[in-house]
């Protein structure tokens, strides 16, 4: 066994000169915000530090005399005698990042051994043991002070993102839907955005997400799943039907039936294009969040990808004790891993069961409502003839986006070419006729409704 790394110096030197500062200076409070209890190594420095840390959360003064009215005769005598021989504050930053960083090697070492202790011990299978030894590293963070940015910096980076807004051939900013009234209502996927898309099952859920999906690899984007509903060769499949308009029951026979060879020079073309697409897929099955993350960072610096899909947020493993904090666990990950990579994240939800019939809102999202706050939009897949057959909505498809941070709510229709899980764009004349005709047959029906 060997010695942990800490340094008592450094911790002592950083104690008196939280002391010295009265926490009055800039380096002072930026060293306050990422120091936590647990980077010293000293019980003794952590118990003066706990009381440094609440003196400041109540706004009093911190000095010699209150930390030390807050301790036991040992301690003050402790500080009293490290304070007598220290030197100001002038060095606090160093100090501070001397002190978290050793902690963050002990923070490592401690995982290096959490992790052996995993593989060696476990009985899990060899994959779940290199997923759960993995997870051990995601909690180590080093200190930084980035989070704060002036907004005076930001001028330049503002100036150019609306050169390229006049510049663009429309008003997608970010990565396009592939149709037009949905880019018209979300403006495009940006980076850092979590967007969900939900529905009842067989609404196209997935086909929908495929098709997003779809118009942003032809765009030269690359994109990674995590699958955790439908195998890599389903997946594969769908995307070859989706480019060639191949009729997906047709390829599932073989094309037996395909007696003038349509449909193979159909589902050829289509294989061209998916087999040099650059999309990353991962099919392992009920994927802990913190799986998630930690595969998607190893993502985006292999392949350096432009979106995720997560399909879906309900099989996906998250801490908590109850099924609805579960999913806030994962609905949060997702959001926090968007903003992280700064990419889109496509997170596919399942409806509750007062969502299953009847056009959803953002109150039908199955567990959490977590879910609803961490969105930055909502769109929700609706096909009328599902619950009514004799529906004059047949092979049309509803995308209702019913909630957006930055944005107006509204539907966008679709044809719905479901043999080949695809989606078609609607004519503006065609979107407006339907959009009547609905509203003045859902007016109907309430003014029939029996009082």
């Amino acid at each position: 066994m060997f010695d942990l790394p800490y340094n008592l110096e450094s911790e002592q030197s950083l104690i008196t000169s939280f002391i010295h500062s009265n926490l009055k200076t800039y380096d002072a409070l930026t060293a306050l915000e990422n120091t936590s209890t647990d980077d010293f190594y000293s019980e003794q420095h952590k118990s003066i530090f706990m009381v440094i840390e609440k003196l400041a959360n109540q706004n009093k003064l911190v000095d010699l005399v209150t930390v030390g009215s807050m301790l036991d005769d040992s301690a003050r005598k402790y500080l009293a005698e490290i304070y007598k021989h220290s030197s100001g504050h002038v060095n606090i930053s160093y100090y501070a990042r001397m002190v978290n960083e050793l902690a963050t090697e002990r923070r490592f070492v401690e995982a290096c051994s959490l992790a052996s202790n995993t593989i060696v011990n476990s009985k899990e299978s060899h994959a779940e043991k290199m997923n759960e030894a993995e997870s051990k590293f995601s909690s180590v963070n080093r200190m930084t002070d980035d989070y704060l940015v002036d907004s005076r910096d930001l001028s330049e980076t503002f100036v150019n993102e609306m050169i390229k807004r006049a510049e663009s051939d429309g008003s997608v900013v970010g990565l396009s839907s592939g149709f037009e009234h949905i880019d018209d209502l979300v403006a495009g996927f940006r980076g850092g955005q979590m967007i969900v898309i939900a529905g009842a099952a067989k609404m196209g859920k997935t086909t929908l997400a495929l098709n997003f999906s779809q118009a942003s690899l032809r765009a030269g984007k690359t994109g990674l799943m995590f699958s955790m509903e439908m195998s890599k060769m389903e997946l594969f499949e769908r995307r070859v039907a989706i480019e060639g308009g191949v009729d997906s029951k047709l390829m599932r026979t073989g094309f037996k039936q395909d007696n003038q060879g349509k449909e193979v020079s159909f589902f050829n073309a289509g294989l061209i294009k998916v087999q040099d697409q650059p999309f990353i897929v991962d099919d392992t099955p009920a994927l802990h969040i913190n799986q998630i993350k930690t595969r998607a960072r190893i993502a985006k610096k292999k392949y350096n990808i432009d979106y995720i899909v997560v399909d879906y947020i309900g099989l996906a493993r998250g801490d908590g004790e109850s099924q609805n904090i579960r999913v806030q666990n994962v609905s949060q990950g997702i959001k926090a891993l968007a903003k992280e990579l700064d990419v889109p994240i496509f997170a596919l939800a399942q409806l509750n069961r007062s969502g299953q019939e009847g056009r959803p809102k953002t109150s039908s999202l199955r567990d959490s409502g977590s879910i609803e706050q961490d969105a930055d939009c909502i769109m929700f897949v609706y096909r009328d003839e599902v619950y009514n057959p004799n529906s004059s909505l047949q092979g049309v498809t509803e995308v209702i986006v019913g909630a957006q941070r930055s944005g107006e709510t509204g539907t966008a229709y679709l044809y719905s070419d479901l043999k080949s899980y695809r989606f078609k764009a609607m004519s503006f004349e065609d979107a407006v006729r339907l959009d009547s005709y609905k509203n003045e047959s859902l007016k109907n029906k309430k003014s029939n409704k029996p009082f």
